[in-house]
């Protein structure tokens, strides 16, 4: 009996040593204030805010990026510079040249996700490419957020000093621009789809594309602007809504097809076609026969 318990026992020893270790996961790497802005990030990685920001003129930048695949969770965490934008049309006081989060040199493939820019020299958020997801940029000096070769989506860019979104080859989609003072949503070369663009200072949303990069704008609502509900150069608008914008409901060259678009009580009009082609009926206020 004696025998059979060590047996029993080593048995065991023997088992238990073949169990591996448990492993234990490196997390996100944490950002907090520097003593000396901006805070550099110079490795690629996972990187996450643990407090808020604040930085000291218009002229300074918060976060600086200088690597590639660099992701930066603000967890709900503000970015804040000394500007204030008001008004209608929408002024920015004091001037200055400070980013929020900026990437430099050859640094790519940037996230950004779940926060607020606010109060900057210059843009909110300024990435070469990469995805921007969550991100509130409110009351900068120029523009709320600005990509290319990127994918921005779910964010909110209102009462910045120009574009509230300005993007180039980009997926731009379910996001709001609102009270900026330049256009709402500036987005050439690529899709955007399910935004809504409300009281700009110009066009809610627009496009400068080229016949080989244009864009498709399908699905967004642009209402109360100053400019132009809808504008392109190039490309398709497919579903869209433009009310009670102070031009036209949509303004299109000879590059734009367009149709089941709404345009309903826009000052000048509700199409300014310029040879633009129509792929299907639109409605213009009580006219299904439009334009």
């Amino acid at each position: 009996m004696k025998h059979g318990f060590l047996n029993l026992c080593s048995a065991v020893v023997m088992f238990t040593s073949f169990v591996p270790a448990a492993s234990h996961a490196v997390g996100p790497t944490r950002l907090r204030a520097p003593r000396a802005y901006p805070l550099i990030i110079s490795e690629p990685g996972t990187y996450e805010l643990v407090e808020n920001l604040t930085v000291p003129s218009s002229d300074t930048d918060a976060i600086l990026v200088t690597a590639s695949d660099v992701t930066i969770d603000l967890r709900g965490f503000v970015i804040t510079g000394p500007v204030v934008c008001s008004g209608s049309p929408t002024t920015c006081s004091p001037p200055g040249l400070g980013f929020g989060i900026y990437t430099s040199g050859a640094a790519a493939n940037t996230t950004i996700r779940n926060g607020t820019v606010r109060g900057m020299g210059r843009d909110g958020v300024h990435i070469a490419s990469g995805n921007i997801e969550g991100v509130r940029a409110v009351s900068n000096g120029e523009n709320g957020i600005v990509a290319e070769r990127c994918v921005i989506r779910d964010s909110m860019a209102s009462s910045n000093g120009l574009a509230g979104i300005v993007a180039n080859s980009c997926v731009v989609t379910s996001n709001v621009a609102s009270g900026n003072g330049d256009s709402g949503i500036r987005a050439d070369a690529g899709p955007t789809i399910g935004n809504i663009a409300i009281s700009n200072g110009n066009e809610g949303i627009t496009s400068q594309g080229t016949p080989s990069g244009s864009a498709v704008f399908r699905d967004n609502m642009a209402f109360l602007n100053r400019g132009n509900g809808i504008s392109a150069d190039f490309g398709v608008v497919l579903r869209n809504a433009a009310y009670a914008n102070e031009e036209f409901g949509i303004h299109g060259g000879p590059g734009v097809g367009f149709g089941f678009n709404a345009f309903i009580g826009n000052v000048l009009g509700e199409t300014s076609a310029m040879g633009a082609h129509e792929l299907a009926a639109n409605l213009c206020s009580d006219d299904l026969t439009c334009p």
